[in-house]
């Protein structure tokens, strides 16, 4: 059993860290001559260039490169056949991203997108109450999305802007949660944060309403920097119960009333520190999946994927033309 991981960055080092506790061999083709440096011990790993992609063969592949590498290393990997975890996005656009899957798919490549709260133990606990239908007939969802610090210029001349690269994330629970179509969706933005957004035509400050095909609406809103931590949350309101998660001790967020335990207690500084545990699970079921030891995996599906994706397109798009978008 072979593993291939393409990338080089910081969702590199947590699949390979998770290959290796797998006993399995792994190669990892990089962009970055320094790479191989960074690894505390070499043990199971090679590192090649990444013009040596071809000659790699192997039973599983990650793609972790940089988002804007996606496109480039899936056109290389996604014919394989073999299981193909790619961190979200699969592409900058839905046509792109459509033409990829349907490649996999003739070839009979098991591809999914990397969304790792499917994988986090509060989110998964919210999706089964909803599937098991303890909220009753859902009325309403709510959704928070803060990122601690704002990026620099070059992340954000590449990340696909503020509704493709953050609120996406958002996007995938509440279809997750509802198995349900977008409608219409509406998207607001403004920059409150730093100019540099400005001067690449996106926003750091946003929010997005969702209408789904019956009627049940979400609301949804996010920002590049919130000054106590990162902070995720979602709640579920219906007929019969209401529920939430990413609500405890850690949330960055001052109360307002006395209360012990209280919020705000070593607050999550960094999205990989508050979904530590999530990445873990993803990657070692995406592992056992890919091995054998499991006939299925939870995560999200290229098709699903590029679902969230037309979402948030449609989100840009309206914020954009200061109009609702309809999707169908």
């Amino acid at each position: 059993m072979k593993a291939l991981i393409v990338g080089s960055g910081e969702m590199a080092v947590i699949r390979l860290k998770g290959l290796r506790e797998a006993g399995i061999e792994t190669t990892v083709v990089s962009r970055s001559p320094d790479f191989a440096k960074r690894l505390e011990s070499p043990g199971l790993v090679e590192v090649r260039p990444i013009q040596e992609i071809d000659n790699v063969d192997a039973n599983l592949v990650f793609v972790c490169s940089a988002t804007a590498d996606h496109e480039r290393d899936l056109d290389v990997v996604v014919d394989r056949g073999v299981p193909l975890l790619c961190e979200k996005p699969i592409a900058a656009s839905v046509m792109a991203a459509s033409a990829l899957a349907r490649r996999a798919n003739a070839a009979g490549t098991p591809f999914y997108v990397a969304f790792m709260r499917r994988f986090d133990a509060g989110f998964r606990q919210l999706h089964q109450y909803v599937a098991d239908g303890k909220a009753g007939t859902l009325y309403h969802l709510r959704g928070a999305h803060y990122d601690r610090h704002a990026k620099g210029r070059d992340f954000i001349a590449s990340s696909g802007g503020h509704f493709r690269d953050l609120l996406v994330h958002d996007i995938d629970i509440a279809l997750w949660l509802t198995r349900q179509r977008v409608k219409e969706c509406s998207g607001w933005g403004s920059v409150r944060i730093s100019k540099d957004y400005a001067d690449f035509e996106d926003c750091d400050v946003a929010s997005i309403m969702l209408t789904f095909e019956d009627g049940l609406t979400a609301s949804i809103q996010s920002t590049r920097a919130q000054p106590l931590g990162h902070d995720v949350r979602f709640e579920v309101v219906g007929s019969e119960g209401a529920f939430c998660t990413g609500i405890d001790d850690r949330t960055p967020l001052l109360d307002c009333e006395p209360r012990d335990p209280g919020l705000n207690v070593n607050p999550p500084p960094h999205f990989s520190v508050r979904f530590a545990d999530a990445f873990t699970t993803e990657t070692r079921e995406f592992i056992d999946f890919a091995t054998g030891k499991r006939t299925s995996f939870g995560g999200c599906t290229a098709d699903e994927a590029i679902s969230a994706l037309e979402v948030a397109e449609a989100c840009d798009r309206s914020w954009r033309t200061k109009r609702p978008v309809a999707l169908f």
